[in-house]
Order: structure tokens, then C-alpha cells, then sequence
């Protein structure tokens, strides 16, 4: 799941104007993936079952993001401290 979130920020972009964009579904697909390999071997379903089955459960997700449009919006870009440090700079004074 950690691998998804990663990959989240990682594909995450910008456009030129500033805006943020929309993200594929894809890197987050493998969350419910894994989720459903821990769930079935819990239970005691033999490893080839559960990883069959995670490896179903995380195409079907990225099959049906890509039909049906699904998009997840982009992460915000975090401000350094020096992009903060500039803005408070030129920043206009009250009078």
C-alpha cells in the first residue's frame, strides 16, 4: 500500500498554468490488491489463491479506471522554504 501512495506523489503533475491535474487511478490500484492477498491468506487460502486473486482484483480496478475515466485529483505541490521565504518577501506593505 505504501508502494501506491508513493507512486500517487510521484505521478502527481502540474500544468503549465498551475492547475492541478488529474491523476490515473493506476498507482493506487494495488492497495485493494494487497489488501485482498492479506485478507485471503488470514483466512488460509493457500498463497497461489490469494496471489491470483490480488493480481484480479488489481487489474480489474485498472481495467475499469481506463473504461470508465476514473481519475483521482493530483497532489498540491508542497512549498519549500525557499519559495515561502520569497513570497513573504515581495509581498507589497500596508500602508
Amino acid at each position: 500500500m505504501t508502494v501506491s501512495i508513493v507512486s500517487l506523489v510521484l505521478f502527481s503533475r502540474r500544468s503549465r498554468t498551475g492547475r492541478r491535474m488529474c491523476v490515473s487511478l493506476y498507482p493506487v490500484a494495488a492497495g485493494p490488491g494487497g489488501v485482498a492477498v492479506i485478507m485471503l491468506l488470514s483466512i488460509g487460502q493457500p498463497v497461489t489463491v490469494a496471489g491470483f486473486a490480488g493480481v484480479g482484483v488489481t487489474t480489474a480496478i485498472r481495467m475499469l479506471s481506463v473504461i470508465l475515466g476514473w481519475k483521482l485529483p493530483a497532489q498540491r505541490g508542497v512549498p519549500t522554504v525557499t519559495s515561502v521565504i520569497r513570497t513573504i518577501r515581495n509581498k507589497p506593505k500596508r500602508k
